[in-house]
């Protein structure tokens, strides 16, 4: 905060013309619970994805199942994906929602709490000089989302093998982010003894 204070008096007094960012995108995956296997690693050619939520969550969980499947495409396997409209409960969101038998895996994705899209977030503070003034600052405004999803794989037999959090704090409008976010899964899940290819 201090910082962004003495930023902005630099911008006041036209000594530091330009732009400075009040949003950072921020993702983390974290892994709650892993498989109890011996081992052995689990892999998961074919996978099924059922996610849940509001539409802000259809808008992220399309866009991270669509990362994913382009990971696994990359590497010989296969992803399909379905989207059924926010439930009442999403604690109760489980795997008997899921009527298919016909995958390696099932995964859940599901928000943990319901979040909207924040259109209006301040995303950098701006001073454009004007003559011998001080210059015209302002603020730009763009996307954001904070919240946490929730992840649970399944294995063919529809058990759990394994519970993740991704907590996201980012303008959901970001392609590259996602791809991230993505790559920080497949992470864990290898860390986790499960490859999805």
């Amino acid at each position: 905060m201090l910082v962004r204070q003495i930023f902005f008096l630099f911008i006041t007094l036209n000594l530091l013309p330009g732009c400075i960012p009040t949003y950072i995108d921020r993702t983390k995956v974290y892994t709650i619970q892993e498989s109890s296997s011996s081992g052995d690693v689990i892999r998961v050619k074919d996978l099924f994805v059922l996610a849940s939520g509001n539409l802000s969550s259809r808008v992220i969980s399309n866009n991270l199942y669509s990362a994913l499947k382009s990971r696994m495409e990359q590497n010989n396997s296969c992803a399909d994906f379905e989207f059924v409209s926010k439930l009442h409960d999403t604690q109760k969101f489980d795997i008997s929602a899921i009527k298919s038998n016909s995958y390696d895996g099932y995964m859940l994705l599901y928000p943990k709490k319901e979040k909207s899209i924040n259109q209006h977030t301040e995303k950098f503070v701006f001073v454009a000089p004007v003559g011998s003034n001080r210059g015209v600052t302002g603020s730009a405004f763009g996307n954001s989302y904070e919240g946490i999803f929730c992840v649970k794989l399944f294995d063919y037999n529809k058990e759990l093998i394994y519970t993740a959090e991704i907590e996201l704090h980012f303008d959901p409008t970001k392609d590259a982010l996602y791809n991230g976010v993505t790559s920080k899964l497949i992470n864990e899940l290898s860390k986790s003894n499960i490859q999805l290819w």
